[in-house]
């Protein structure tokens, strides 16, 4: 998120000046996202842009020599014991990697309580500790906001009984949460479906706050 491309995603995702619209409105997604104009050094502000996850989905599959849905059934879901999924696709039948992945929200914990055993599953290593590490410490402020953000996670805290609780989430459109509180052992699922008003910022963190950790012992 801090590639330097000119890139607008705080407009409606209904406005065609959207950056994310624009990208899903072109006839090659990833080209547009490289034509971007260069406006900041690299690595240096941080800016939402889901053309940037594009193009991590693009170099996976490069890299893999699969495809982006067919390395995550290998690599994660398979493991995991993840078989009920849903996904998104461009109209080349590509699956988008920035948004459209639907999970149960069960299976959605799994992945958070992947996190949380520091990639292990099943006295197995799923995912590298070192990388999960780096991908879930603070990587880069946005500034306007009070999150630090790593790679790909959000990282932010909670005051509960005069204590600060750190938490690891990963955040979907519409309210959809997937919240993880290391110091209390702790993985939250939150599934909303608010797309199109403010509540799917605001009240998931209500939901954790007020209700899920002030119950937590």
């Amino acid at each position: 998120m801090a590639s330097g491309l000119a890139w607008n995603e705080y407009l409606p995702y209904t406005d065609p000046k959207n950056s994310q619209t624009a990208m899903l409105r072109s006839a090659d997604p990833l080209r547009f996202v490289l034509q971007q104009q260069l406006v900041d050094a690299p690595g240096t502000i941080w800016s939402y842009n889901s053309g940037s996850t594009e193009l991590l989905g693009a170099i996976i599959a490069k890299a893999s020599g699969a495809t982006l849905d067919a390395f995550a059934e290998k690599a994660l879901f398979a493991p995991l014991g993840i078989s009920d999924v849903g996904w998104w696709r461009f109209a080349d039948g590509r699956p988008g990697a920035a948004a459209g992945l639907q999970l149960r929200p069960r299976d959605l914990a799994k992945i958070g309580q992947l996190l949380l055993q520091r990639g292990r599953w099943n006295d197995k290593q799923i995912v590298s500790e070192h990388w999960l590490d780096e991908a879930t410490a603070p990587q880069i402020g946005p500034g306007d906001r009070l999150y630090f953000y790593g790679y790909q996670w959000w990282l932010g805290r909670s005051l509960v009984k005069r204590k600060a609780l750190l938490w690891v989430a990963g955040q979907g459109l519409g309210g959809q949460r997937l919240i993880v509180v290391p110091s209390l052992d702790l993985v939250c699922v939150i599934t909303a479906g608010h797309y199109r008003d403010e509540m799917q910022t605001w009240l998931p963190l209500l939901l954790l706050n007020q209700h899920v950790l002030a119950a937590a012992e």
